[in-house]
């Protein structure tokens, strides 16, 4: 099964669903105001995570863990961006700068 995440680049998880659109749907709900249309980026460089523009949606899919612990405990945590481009859990936090 694939799974969806929509976060902002250099800050929390928004949204996670089973679909883009349940994605989308969870967001909404998280963000300033529900009822503007989210902006979301969908397509992507070559560069990965390095291309994004930090504070900007965008919508990924992301590793079966990383939804379960964003269902468990909220959207902040810490996460990266997958050579295969998937959002995941970073392993050790002490890793990260």
């Amino acid at each position: 099964m694939t799974y969806y995440a929509i976060y902002k680049s250099g800050y929390a998880i928004f949204g996670i669903g089973e679909t883009p659109d349940e994605a989308t749907t969870d967001a909404s709900a998280w963000l300033d105001d529900p009822e503007e249309p989210l902006e979301i980026v969908t397509e992507y460089g070559t560069t990965g995570a390095l291309g994004e523009t930090n504070g900007t949606l965008y919508l990924r899919p992301c590793t079966q863990r990383l939804y379960e612990e964003v269902q468990r405990e909220g959207g902040d945590i810490i996460y990266l961006l997958t050579a295969e481009g998937l959002l995941d859990l970073i392993e050790d936090r002490d890793s990260v700068v």
